[in-house]
């Protein structure tokens, strides 16, 4: 059985962690999502309005209505 000093496995813990990178994935994700949610918005809010218009001038000339 080999025995490691303590600074070995601690150095080998720290040079996992370097090289994991499930947290800035998470973060490029959120990022992304959060930027597809302000494009939601802004086109929510600039073709809100025309698009209800639309809408409520084909239902009044519709023939089922």
């Amino acid at each position: 059985m080999v025995m490691t000093r303590p600074w070995d496995r601690l150095r080998g813990r720290l040079e996992h962690l370097a090289r994991a990178d499930r947290g800035a994935t998470a973060a490029e994700y959120a990022l992304i999502a959060s930027l597809i949610a302000v494009v939601i918005v802004t086109a929510v809010a600039l073709f809100g309005q025309a698009v209800l218009g639309l809408f409520t001038s084909f239902n009044a000339t519709s023939v089922f209505g």
